[in-house]
């Protein structure tokens, strides 16, 4: 007869198990989809400099620099702020990027740019802001889990391309799993999330 502790570890593991399933089948509808021009911002010019992947490619790496734990529409405006103020920049000011830069690099621009990969088993999620709170109210994580424990987590839910929930888990950041005032009702992830399930949102209003 399964006990109580071992009922409850079923349940949790099936439910990640689901979770992980409709991030991977968004993640890779989102993958495929065709290129087209990304809004990064609500700035034209900045979003017309961005999305500039071979004329200037350092604006993107700088934005994606930028990126890690700040907020996502603040972020990608520095490279414009700057180039504005600087009259540009140059690949100077990136030549210290470390291996987790490259590989957070790597994921965007075969996410969203649409850059072909050989190898997807080494593309690592990208663990911004959004991300970070996407994982720990779906239950993914704990709270105030760390970059390298998303990290290692989502290599654990989906080896063969950690990277693929990437794209999902920020748009759902962005899109619906706010800070505050999040609309769960509208997510699609809604019915699977643990905070979403356990009424947080409604006690917050």
């Amino acid at each position: 007869m399964m006990s109580g502790g071992d009922a409850v570890t079923h349940v949790e593991t099936r439910n990640e198990a689901a979770i992980r399933d409709r991030l991977v089948e968004r993640g890779r509808a989102l993958f495929d989809a065709r290129k087209e021009p990304i809004r990064f911002t609500d700035d034209d010019n900045a979003n017309t400099l961005l999305n500039d992947i071979v004329g200037c490619p350092h604006a993107f790496v700088l934005g994606c620099m930028m990126h890690v734990r700040e907020k996502a529409e603040r972020a990608w405006l520095v490279p414009y702020r700057i180039s504005q103020r600087f009259g540009g920049f140059t690949i100077e000011m990136l030549r210290q990027l470390s291996l987790p830069d490259m590989k957070r690099l790597t994921n965007i621009l075969a996410g969203l740019f649409k850059i072909e990969l050989t190898d997807h088993y080494s593309i690592d999620i990208s663990a911004d802001v959004h991300v970070l709170r996407v994982f720990g109210r779906l239950g993914l994580s704990e709270p105030d889990a760390t970059t390298e424990q998303i990290v290692y987590k989502a290599r654990a839910l989906h080896p063969q391309f950690p990277g693929l929930i990437d794209l999902p888990c920020w748009e759902i950041g962005r899109t619906w799993c706010k800070p505050t005032s999040p609309i769960c009702n509208e997510c699609y992830m809604s019915d699977l999330c643990a905070f979403a399930t356990s009424g947080a949102n409604s006690r917050r209003s």
